[in-house]
């Protein structure tokens, strides 16, 4: 299982160009049957991490995203009914700045 911990701050970072690559790296943890955690501080890496699901690169059993010690529930198109204030919400922050 890989078990993505979203936090702002203190976690990982990757390149918006580079999200999607780093995320499908993390499919030989899945193949080896390895157990991580990551933490990260990246919204590209996350929807990444969604888009991959959503093309069946990734089966949702073998990945799991957690904020604040919960875990967001994603289903196969890598949606989730369920988004807390503060995840992955850094980006809409900015925009709806933008239009004030």
């Amino acid at each position: 299982m890989i078990t993505i911990n979203y936090t702002k701050t203190g976690g990982l970072l990757y390149a918006d160009g580079k999200a999607e690559k780093s995320a499908k790296l993390l499919k030989e943890y899945i193949i080896n049957n390895t157990n991580i955690h990551l933490n990260v501080s990246s919204e590209v890496f996350i929807n990444a991490v969604r888009v991959l699901i959503k093309e069946k690169y990734f089966n949702i059993n073998d990945i799991q995203i957690m904020f604040n010690g919960e875990i967001i529930p994603f289903d196969q198109d890598g949606r989730s009914s369920y988004w807390p204030e503060g995840f992955c919400d850094t980006t809409d922050d900015f925009l709806m700045r933008l239009l004030e």
